[in-house]
C-alpha cells in the first residue's frame, strides 16, 4: 500500500538521543548518507553531518571512511562517487568569487556598498 503525501518518506528514520525527537531524514536533516547507504550505516548512526562534540570536516571524514579497515566504504560501487561529488561542489562554492573590471567597480562602488544580505538572498 502506498501512502500519499507531500513529505519525504524515509524508512530509515531514527530518534535523536539528546532530544528524543524523531528524525525522518527530510529537508531539515542534511545528512543524506544515512538513508542513501543503509548497508554502510546499519544502525542509522555515524553519518558525516551529525552533531559531534568535535566538529569533523566533510573531506576529513570522507578520507577516514575510504581508509576504514574493513574496506566497506571503498568497496561500495556508489559511495566514493557520492562523497567526491559533494567534496567537489563544496570546493567550487568556497572558491566562487565576484570579478569585475576596475572601471566597472568604481562606477558601481556605491551600489555595492549598499547591498545587504537580504538583497543577495532575494537575488538568489
Amino acid at each position: 500500500m502506498v501512502r500519499r503525501g507531500s513529505v519525504f518518506v524515509n524508512e530509515y528514520g531514527w530518534a535523536d538521543a539528546a532530544t528524543s525527537m524523531q528524525n525522518n531524514g527530510g529537508p531539515a536533516n542534511p545528512n543524506h548518507l544515512l538513508g542513501a547507504f543503509p548497508v554502510l550505516f546499519p544502525y542509522g548512526q555515524g553519518g558525516f553531518e551529525v552533531d559531534r562534540p568535535v566538529d569533523v570536516p566533510y573531506e576529513l571524514h570522507t578520507r577516514w571512511a575510504l581508509q576504514y579497515c574493513d574496506r566497506r566504504f571503498r568497496k561500495d560501487p556508489q559511495f566514493p562517487f557520492q562523497v567526491f561529488g559533494i567534496c567537489q561542489k563544496c570546493q567550487v562554492c568556497q572558491s566562487a568569487v565576484l570579478q569585475m573590471k576596475r572601471s566597472s567597480y568604481q562606477n558601481c562602488q556605491d551600489i555595492i556598498a549598499r547591498l545587504k544580505p537580504a538583497d543577495l538572498l532575494k537575488a538568489s
